[in-house]
Formats: structure tokens, sequence, C-alpha cells
């Protein structure tokens, strides 16, 4: 391999390699030429998919590791497999190797395309390899990142939504003036949304699209610049009608925050504003439009500003948290009546996820996540300074704490109680996260412009030693790499 477009890579992968897999600061990262395979033809600085492997081995099985890696090169070199790996060594603690593997590519869909044809020409005799991996693995980490289009430095990123049925993940990338879809095939655009300057306590910057909701063959954004909410094809992408819900006069605190799709009434609810921010409702009220037409059918008042959300359409109920009085209020969806007032014990109540089957409530403070059921506190589960928008899928709850740099995925059990699954490094700034399929966790890296997926697979490698799931953790020292 030549040695300059390593280098170019590595340089390139700094940030993300030791904020996101900061194993230990205080050791190096060090590429190995060695353990890698990197064809002539292969450019490992392109493509906007890179799938990144962190291999946590058992103690003192250092060598034995290094040595699979270099067979599974030797055999990537004599199979004529066409795409790259890279390999990089650190140190998780003294006799415990961790080895980092990236493959790149322009798609997800490319990606599986090369592992499917590489797969193909190795044959039986990767086999052994695999197998000896398997019994000498401690744990796995594996996380998918998606570069999104016209990212240049930070992207505003608030609102994201799961698409399960077209197995889709909306992302409004709001000073891009884009909503980008994310898919096997890619990264795909919808753009013409407004984007407008703002300026807050000294900060500066663009706003557009921020918010997305999931209706019944149509997506529903809203879009801060223009005070506008939008209905596109869930399936073709396609924009049908906006309307928007304020002039440009009546500012920030006008233009929508939350929009959400409610079922049982086929509505759009929309809450204004921006809470977190010190920027309250205009009207402390709920604007509910028709799913269809997008027209103004009422306004719920709430005397208050709305700040996070979940719908239970088996009973018709919407949850929000009120910023002014930090309650969380149920609302029933056909009366538009508040029916229940709690106080979760969060100075600040941010985002909200529900398990519907048990009708239990997850609220997320500044630093934990509190489970209720019919307004009785029943467990606290801590996650990391800088918490925002929640998610719970499959008996799984998901957080992301932006001070922290941690996502936490924890499984709330029928003891009303959190059974801690793993916690992981993300990135600076990363508060908000969604379920996918198969239960992956998506973050978004508003910094680094770009989504990041980690795999469902949060529990040990079978066969491995380390017997339970630990939890990572930061050190402070120097960067360095070599």
């Amino acid at each position: 391999m030549r040695r300059p477009a390593a280098a170019r890579t590595l340089r390139r992968m700094l940030p993300f390699l030791f904020a996101l897999f900061a194993v230990s600061f205080n050791h190096q990262w060090i590429y190995r030429p060695d353990l890698s395979y990197v064809p002539p033809s292969a450019d490992v600085s392109s493509g906007r998919f890179a799938k990144v492997d962190l291999f946590f081995f058992n103690r003192g099985t250092e060598a034995q590791a290094e040595e699979l890696a270099k067979q599974h090169a030797q055999i990537d070199r004599d199979s004529g497999v066409t795409h790259a790996h890279e390999i990089y060594v650190a140190a998780d603690g003294p006799d415990r190797p961790v080895i980092m593997q990236i493959v790149r590519a322009n798609s997800e869909a490319d990606f599986e395309a090369q592992r499917k044809a590489s797969e193909a020409l190795r044959g039986d005799r990767i086999r052994p390899v695999y197998a000896a991996v398997s019994k000498i693995l401690r744990r796995m980490i594996s996380v998918d990142q998606f570069m999104l289009p016209g990212a240049k430095g930070l992207v505003t990123l608030d609102y994201l939504a799961f698409d399960h049925a077209n197995d889709r993940l909306w992302v409004p990338a709001g000073n891009t003036g884009r909503v980008d879809v994310i898919d096997s095939a890619g990264v795909h655009e919808i753009g013409g949304f407004a984007t407008r300057a703002f300026e807050l306590k000294g900060r500066r910057g663009f706003l557009g699209p921020s918010s997305v909701s999931i209706g019944e063959g149509q997506v529903y954004v809203g879009d801060r610049a223009d005070a506008s909410v939008c209905a596109i094809d869930a399936r073709t992408l396609r924009r049908k009608r906006c309307v928007r819900i304020a002039g440009a006069a009546d500012g920030w605190a006008a233009a929508p925050d939350a929009v959400v799709f409610v079922r049982p009434e086929h509505e759009v609810w929309v809450t204004r504003g921006a809470p977190p921010l010190g920027i309250a409702s205009a009207d402390r009220a709920i604007t509910i439009l028709d799913a269809e037409t997008l027209r103004t059918k009422a306004k719920l008042p709430l005397n208050a500003s709305a700040e996070g959300y979940a719908v239970d359409d088996e009973r018709g109920i919407f949850y929000t948290n009120l910023e002014e009085s930090a309650e969380t209020i149920a609302i029933d969806i056909r009366s538009r009546a508040v029916v229940s007032r709690w106080h979760s014990g969060c100075d600040e109540p941010r985002g909200i996820a529900i398990d519907g089957r048990r009708q239990i409530v997850f609220v997320a403070c500044s630093n934990r996540v509190v489970a209720l059921r019919d307004g009785k506190v029943l467990d606290s589960l801590p996650a990391g300074d800088g918490l925002d928008n929640i998610d719970f899928f499959d008996g799984h709850v998901y957080a992301a704490a932006a001070v922290a740099s941690t996502l936490t995925v924890a499984d709330f059990g029928d003891d009303d109680r959190f059974h801690h699954v793993v916690s992981a490094p993300t990135m600076e700034g990363a508060r908000v996260v969604v379920a996918g399929s198969g239960g992956a966790a998506w973050v978004a890296d508003p910094a680094g412009g770009r989504m990041l997926r980690y795999s469902s697979s949060f529990s040990p490698v079978a066969g491995g030693s380390g017997g339970g799931v630990k939890r990572f953790t930061r050190r402070s020292s120097a960067n360095s790499a070599g």
C-alpha cells in the first residue's frame, strides 16, 4: 500500500476515530498496512458511506488477533477481492487488543454488493478465519457513517423520523435547505426548502426544515425559516403541498417546532417556538391541521410552550411537556382536553417516548430518562448530560447525550425497571436518536454533517469470554496517532 494514501485517509478520519472510538485517549490509533488489504486501484478516500467495525478481543490474544487479520488480508489478496479494508489498532487496557476495520463505498447498496462479491471470491477459505475470530472475540460494535449531501461543517439537525414501512430515515437538514432521506440505495435529496439567517445569544447561522413526522403515505415537514408545513409523498419523495402557519414578521416564536401526525383523527399537530433556546411559543397552543389538506382545523390552548411529544394511537392520547411548568401532560386526542398532568422530577423535561402496550411514558431530563405509569415514577436511567429527543422500540429505550457524547440503549423489563444494555461513545453535540430497522440506533452528528447508525448487536458476541456488557468511558488526555 502507498503510505501517502493511508496518511491522507488517517488525517481525514482522525476527528471521527478519536471522538467516536476514543476507547482510551492515552493510546494511539495506529494504521497497520500489514493487516490491511488495499488493491492498487482502490480509492480509500472516496465514498459517502463507511462501515466501521470495532472488534474487542479477549485478554492476551493480541498476537492471535493480528495473525487472523493477516490471514484475512492474504485471502483477499489471493482471491482478487477488489475493495479495500483498512485496519487500525488501539489498546483497550493491558493485553486487551482492539482492532478497527473501515470499509468505504458510495452507498450502503454498493457496500452490500461488494461484500457479497468478496464472499463469493473468498469461498470456504475464509470460514476458518471467521471461526477462529469468534472464539477470541469479546464483543463488537458496528457503526455505519452516512455523509449528508453538501455538508460543509455544521448542519442544524433536530427532529428525525424513521419510516418503518419503507425502511427510510428522514433527516431535515436545516441550514442546507434540504430534507435528506437515507435508505439502502443511498442518500436522496429533497431540495427547495426555505432558509433564513438567525442570531441568538451570540450565535449566528441559518435555519430551515427542522421537524418531520411519518403519516399514512405522506411525510410532514416543518420549516422554521418560512413557518411552513409541507406534505411529501413517502414513496416517490415528491412534494405535494405546503401551507404557512405564520408570517415572517411573526418571528421564530410562531415558527413550527414539532410537526406530529396524529393517526386517530388523521390530523397534524404543530407546536411552535424553540423552548430549549428560550424562545417561547407565540400562542402557547397546539395548531391542528387536517392531514390531507393542511388547512387549520383548530387550536388547542395550553397556556405554555410544548416541548417533545409522543402519540399513543391505540388509546388516543397525545403526550407533551410544558416548558414553563416542567409538567408532562396527556391530551385526549378526540376531545382535545388535557386529562392528566404529571411531574416527572425533571427540571427541564425534553423528549418523550412511550411503550403503549404497558402504558409506560419515558421522559428525558437533562441527564437521565424517567419511566412513569399514570404519573408514578417507576425508575430512572442515568444517560449522561445533554439529552433531548429519545425513542422506544421493541422493549428498548434509546437516549443520546450531547455533552457526555454517549449513546445509551437500555431495556425496560416487566419488573418496571431499566436494565442496562450498552453505552457507546458518539460525538459531542449528538443529542437526537431514533430507532430504525432491527432496532439499530440512528444518531445525528450535527458538527460532522452526518448520520451514524449503530448496529442492533448491543450484546456480547457469542463465544466471547467477557461475560457481561461493558460500559464505555472517556479518559481525558491528549489525542495522538501513529
